[in-house]
């Protein structure tokens, strides 16, 4: 009888551990996912540093780089950057820009290369349409330029370009959000409908980027 009793009580215990350590399982699991999430654009950021070099120091002051700007947009806004922004800042100004579909690594992975070119590239420009807010690879390219922003720079290297206007609705309320903050800081430039306009657009947007390069 006794060791029935006994018997039963060590079950009823086991039983208990199991769920206390179930739930300190699961409790832990949350923290750390939390901690991940919040934390996913730096823990990116630096792998693909570490991948990239491990020796060479990205801080602003004193760097070389590769390219003058590099240019996050949209497919939809292909054409736009192609033919008229390359046109005005490349072959006009003697800029060079990077651009994902032309300047890219092959056999590199995406991530590895978005990080290159934005280390790579004194200013980071973002063609900003509803497109841009919508695609994945824009809102990634996005991040990642802000966070080499806030970890490897001196001074503020992201720069928009609202193509078609100010965004009235997103896709996404944290990127508009995000956005936001850099239209605050009047990091951005509005792309004039008024052909007779785009003159002072054009030599604003130079004076922005060559001012990194000062």
């Amino acid at each position: 009888m006794i060791s029935k009793t006994l018997g039963k009580k060590c079950d009823d215990y086991e039983e208990i551990i199991g769920v206390v350590s179930g739930l300190f399982v699961v409790f832990f699991a949350f923290i750390i996912g939390g901690i991940i999430h919040r934390y996913r654009w730096k823990l990116r950021y630096f792998y693909y540093m570490s991948k990239w070099s491990t020796t060479t120091s990205h801080k602003s002051y004193g760097k070389v780089y590769d390219y003058d700007a590099f240019v996050s947009y949209a497919d939809e806004e292909k054409d736009f950057v192609i033919q008229e922004m390359t046109s005005e800042l490349e072959e006009v100004s003697d800029l060079r820009l990077c651009l994902h579909e032309r300047d890219f690594t092959p056999g590199k992975s995406i991530g590895e290369n978005i990080t290159k070119a934005i280390c790579n590239s004194r200013k980071v420009l973002c063609v900003v349409t509803e497109n841009f807010l919508c695609s994945q690879w824009c809102m990634y390219e996005l991040e990642m330029a802000l966070t080499d922003n806030r970890y490897s720079r001196d001074d503020q290297s992201v720069f928009l370009i609202m193509y078609g206007g100010l965004p009235t609705d997103s896709c996404k309320i944290r990127s508009s959000i995000r956005l936001m903050s850099l239209v605050k800081e009047n990091a951005y430039l509005e792309y004039p409908n008024d052909e007779s306009n785009r003159a002072e657009f054009w030599n604003s947007l130079r004076l922005i980027v060559r001012e990194a390069a000062i």
